[in-house]
């Protein structure tokens, strides 16, 4: 209700103070200020409900319920924000489905250091608290794009057609596996649900995907490294398949993902060697998908076999020797605005650092441990200029929808 009585109040606040473009840094403070005037008395409330589980449980961990809270704050803020304003984020700047690039690159570098605590003894805190956002992104992410598809449906027909985007239907595939595993230590029925829903649609998107590719075919400039993502997407599910005890069902879709990308991998690079036109540059992030394929099938081969053997080390250097690869074409991609595609970027360094730190923990040999410290730093690095640059662009865009007429 605190929500609903300020609504109208702190509206009209925000669109007088952008009604000129010289009052639009105030318009910032402005929204910063309503925001925590709204969202105060649930942080507050919050605060006080760990507190008194901590006070009760003193012989049990509270880190669980805290995140319980924390997640629930997190989502309800998400949605009242996409609720209210809805009519003008999807009438100037639709959801995309690349979107869920943030999720899985956040989701991803959260399990990295998850299992950074196993392999350097890092802080469980960070990691947990790493899969929370993510947990709580992925909430506002599906009910935004969901009421995207009910507002613009021809929109999403739309993009479903064309190869590259509908390849970005994976990203929510992999979000669902990713969360998954990140949910057994705290709720393994949910983690169970989420993991069924991933493998059935990981299958189903790319039992699809191949079939209307091979029946229409598919144009020179659709075949980009973004047809990886469903094929990665399959792969992912193993995450958590092995500890819910659904190991045969992770060898298949391990043997689904690895067949596909041993094929598709070739035709790929083909295209981009040889195949005019040239990627262009706005879609030079999609070039660290082929650094997730290699790495994420090198912690799937390891979840389903528990050994580090040769398999495993020609995956992770294959995945080191495309990120090399990725980084010396640094100037295709330097110099262009920011965009949500940038986010891709983001789950290829974390799966990278997650398969890294498998190695460290299986291996003895001390290469593996300052690779993944590197690659770990690295992908943080990524993971956190991604999320600045989006708020900072969110933050340059709200005094305008503020101030829209209504």
């Amino acid at each position: 209700m605190i929500f609903l009585q300020r609504g109208i109040e702190d509206r009209r606040t925000l669109a007088r103070a952008a009604s000129s473009p010289s009052h639009r840094r105030t318009a910032r403070f402005s929204t910063f200020w309503v925001q925590w005037k709204r969202y105060r008395p649930c942080a507050a409330s919050l605060a006080h409900n760990c507190t008194e589980q901590v006070k009760e449980r003193s012989n049990e961990v509270p880190y669980t319920t805290c995140l319980g809270f924390a997640a629930r704050l997190l989502s309800f803020a998400m949605l009242n924000f996409l609720m209210n304003s809805r009519n003008r984020i999807f009438a100037s700047r639709p959801v995309p489905l690349a979107s869920f690039g943030s999720v899985i690159g956040i989701a991803g570098l959260g399990l990295a250091w998850r299992q950074a605590v196993k392999a350097q003894q890092a802080p469980a805190m960070i990691g947990e608290s790493i899969v929370l956002v993510s947990a709580a992104l992925f909430v506002a992410l599906l009910s935004a794009w969901l009421l995207r598809m009910s507002t613009h449906p021809r929109e999403i027909r739309t993009e479903s057609a064309v190869a590259i985007s509908a390849s970005y239907f994976g990203a929510i595939v992999i979000s669902l596996s990713l969360l998954a595993a990140a949910a057994i230590p705290y709720a393994p029925p949910l983690a169970f649900v989420l993991w069924i829903a991933a493998s059935a649609g990981g299958v189903g998107l790319l039992l699809y995907l191949l079939g209307r590719w091979i029946e229409h075919g598919i144009e020179g400039f659709e075949l980009t490294p973004a047809i990886f993502i469903p094929v990665v997407g399959n792969a992912t599910s193993v995450y958590a398949a092995v500890p819910l005890g659904m190991s045969e069902f992770g060898w298949a879709s391990f043997s689904i993902g690895a067949l596909c990308w041993l094929t598709l991998a070739p035709i790929v690079l083909y295209r981009l060697l040889a195949i005019q036109p040239r990627l262009p540059r706005k879609m030079a992030p999609q070039l660290a998908v082929l650094v997730s394929s290699p790495a994420v099938l090198a912690s799937s081969w390891i979840t389903l076999t528990g050994t580090a053997d040769p398999v495993f080390k020609v995956l992770v250097f294959k995945a080191v020797f495309f990120s090399l690869l990725t980084a010396r074409l640094w100037k295709m991609a330097w110099g262009e605005p920011y965009t949500v595609a940038m986010w891709g970027w983001t789950f290829p360094a974390a799966a990278l650092a997650g398969a890294l730190e498998r190695a460290e923990s299986s291996l003895p040999s001390p290469l593996y441990g300052w690779l993944a410290t590197l690659a770990l730093a690295l992908a943080t690095l990524i993971v956190t200029a991604c999320c600045a640059a989006t708020v900072a662009g969110w933050l340059r865009l709200l005094p305008q929808r503020q101030a829209a007429p209504r």
